[in-house]
């Protein structure tokens, strides 16, 4: 039952490779799957690989798409957190990963997060914890109901039309 259930959540390559363990006793099948699992993309070097390689393969950052920037900031928080448990935090916090990040923001959010990377710096560069935080925080704003106001009103309007056309519905 564990077997089964792990598989389902495996990637397809993944599933493939683990399979035929179904075909065991179901605690032998289980913990050979779980081992071959582990060896194969649970090791801490081919998960910060696998994360180095989603941060820079991101889709870019459209201007007014706030479901894109919490996905990515989603992505970034997931990466870093799972990185530092590791203890290998220092492989995204390469300057190659973080302008390949950088470069999938808006050209404003881009301009902002120059400003706040020069605020950040004491005698160093900013780091990827520190552009996870601004991504974050840009996200939370941009998600906000201040930050979708663009949207509201059209929304907004037909609700008050449709209830003033009721309202008036005697006429």
């Amino acid at each position: 039952m564990r077997l089964l259930f792990l598989l389902q959540h495996c990637e397809p390559r993944v599933r493939q490779r683990t399979e035929h363990f179904t075909s065991k006793d179901p605690s032998d099948g289980y913990r050979l799957a779980w081992n071959t699992l582990f060896h194969e993309c649970g090791q801490p070097h081919v998960i910060a690989q696998c994360c180095e390689q989603q941060l820079k393969e991101v889709t870019y950052v459209r201007a007014n798409d706030p479901d894109g920037l919490l996905k990515l900031s989603v992505l970034m928080d997931n990466c870093r957190t799972s990185l530092q448990s590791f203890k290998h935090a220092s492989d995204i916090d390469s300057m190659e990963v973080m302008l390949a990040v950088a470069k999938k923001l808006p050209v404003q959010m881009r301009e902002k997060w120059v400003e706040t990377s020069i605020q950040c710096e004491t005698g160093r560069r900013a780091n990827f914890a520190a552009l996870s935080d601004f991504v974050a925080k840009q996200s939370q704003l941009a998600n906000s109901i201040f930050g979708r106001i663009d949207e509201i009103p059209v929304k907004l309007n037909a609700v008050l039309c449709d209830d003033a056309l009721k309202s008036y519905s005697y006429l």
